[in-house]
């Protein structure tokens, strides 16, 4: 009998609105992939009790049942760490600070990250064939394509990503990736220190993707 391909969804970060983004999650991520295979779902996730970020505005503390979602999966809560003395941190704030608030956004960046490349390895247990990463404070609206899914089970190495916002160079809020693909998206902050030093400009999370993901020749 030929088996059930293994699907890892990886939700990382920081969970925010839990109450409105976790239902689509269920039904536009979930419900749609377990059509398409066995689906696991790993979390890792910041455990903070307040929430304070000048560039969207939000001052205040976070509700704790943002977090219930997460007992049913398996996964890890983490205080986030003082990134600041980091060599990641002093290199990217070298090449200077885009968004001109004292490298909040550069911490906020490799804290995001961070969080990547830690639920990409709980999820590595499993030697999934696909791997959806999605943070958890986002609303979707649309269903994942069943089609999609299957052309990353066909070529490991792709790595599709939504087609909005990629400013200065591909989305990196949700992405489906083939077995390949995958471990090239979570693990990109390795790249951080060369993209710093061949660019010498300030450090942007869309670009860093874009300089991650090599061009994918399916012939």
């Amino acid at each position: 009998m030929k088996r059930q391909p293994t699907i890892a969804v990886a939700l990382y970060g920081l969970p925010r609105c839990s109450a409105i983004t976790v239902p689509s999650i269920e039904s536009q991520i979930l419900a749609p992939l377990r059509r398409c295979g066995d689906v696991r779902v790993y979390y890792h996730l910041f455990l903070q009790d307040r929430i304070d970020n000048v560039r969207s505005s939000e001052a205040g503390p976070l509700d704790p049942s943002n977090y219930e979602f997460a007992k049913a999966y398996e996964g890890r809560l983490e205080q986030p760490p003082d990134l600041v003395d980091s060599t990641d941190y002093q290199v990217a704030k070298q090449c200077g600070d885009r968004y001109g608030d004292d490298g909040i956004s550069v911490r906020n960046l490799l804290l995001q990250l961070h969080s990547l490349a830690a639920v990409a390895s709980l999820a590595r247990q499993d030697d999934p064939d696909v791997v959806v990463f999605a943070r958890p404070d986002l609303l979707y609206h649309d269903p994942i394509e069943p089609h999609v899914v299957r052309h990353a089970l066909r070529h490991p190495r792709v790595c599709a990503l939504p087609g909005w916002q990629w400013y200065y160079g591909c989305n990196d809020r949700f992405a489906i990736c083939g077995r390949e693909a995958a471990a090239v998206y979570a693990n990109r902050r390795r790249l951080l220190a060369e993209f710093c030093g061949a660019h010498n400009r300030p450090l942007e999370s869309e670009e860093l993707l874009l300089e991650a993901l090599p061009p994918t020749d399916l012939r």
